[in-house]
């Protein structure tokens, strides 16, 4: 299980097992903050799920090795929130 924790000014973290990432917030001129969350949830999503459909692609079309695929992915998605945090 991961679990993904917006923190307003703070950022956002992720945890999973003993993986930990955290990425720092944007600065923005904020308007309105009805929906952020959804927002940022709908936006994460969707890179991650393009990361793992290009991981997919490369291992059934590249004939790469599936542990060097799989680091690039995880790498990928960690790069999603921001510094990597062990």
């Amino acid at each position: 299980t991961t679990v993904v924790l917006t923190l307003g000014e703070q950022g956002a973290a992720a945890a999973r097992g003993g993986w930990r990432a955290w990425g720092p917030a944007r600065k923005t001129a904020v308007v309105d903050t009805t929906a952020a969350g959804d927002t940022f949830t709908g936006y994460f999503l969707r890179r991650a799920l393009e990361v793992l459909a290009r991981a997919d692609f490369e291992l059934k079309s590249s004939g790469n090795d599936e542990k060097i695929v799989l680091q690039k992915t995880i790498t990928e998605l960690f790069l999603l929130l921001g510094e990597e945090r062990a």
